[in-house]
């Protein structure tokens, strides 16, 4: 039995697996007024998905056809912020970029903890601080470190 008899292509089964990941998209318990907490809350929830499946990265820098999953989250962005003035133009530009950010942040803080990790040594060996806080939130689980403020308190 073939996989493509329910596919048509490996590139429709790509397609299917990033739609698959846009479906654990964390939706806001209660409406988001301003546009920074709406930003702030997809930066949120992509980097949760890019650390639950770094595969997703790959497929999204390969122009795929976007799903039902990922352009009701691309509604919603352009709704939030055409609430506070913006064109969907600039609206889809900004994304865009936070998009990116997130997507390199993600790659980078992926590559620094793989590199320590080959290197068996933690990256805060020389910065009492940062090891201090790193220690403090190793314990919580993904989506509980996202929204911890700095002193580890609940936001």
């Amino acid at each position: 039995m073939s996989l493509y008899h329910y596919v048509r292509s490996k590139r429709d089964l790509l397609n299917l697996m990033l739609d698959a990941a846009n479906a654990d998209f964390g939706w806001p318990v209660k409406t988001i007024a301003d546009w920074r907490g709406v930003l702030c809350h997809f930066a949120r929830e992509s980097r949760l998905c890019l650390k639950q499946h770094p595969w997703v990265n790959q497929l999204r820098a390969a122009d795929p056809e976007y799903g039902p999953e990922s352009i009701r989250i691309l509604e919603w962005l352009l709704t939030s912020l055409s609430k506070v003035g913006l064109d969907v133009r600039t609206a889809i530009r900004v994304i865009g970029v936070l998009f990116v950010f997130v997507n390199g942040f993600v790659a980078a803080e992926s590559s620094r903890s793989s590199a320590c990790r080959s290197q068996g040594r933690r990256p805060s060996v020389n910065h009492p601080n940062f090891a201090k806080a790193v220690s403090r939130h190793r314990k919580l689980s993904p989506r509980e470190a996202l929204y911890r403020d700095d002193r580890g308190n609940s936001r």
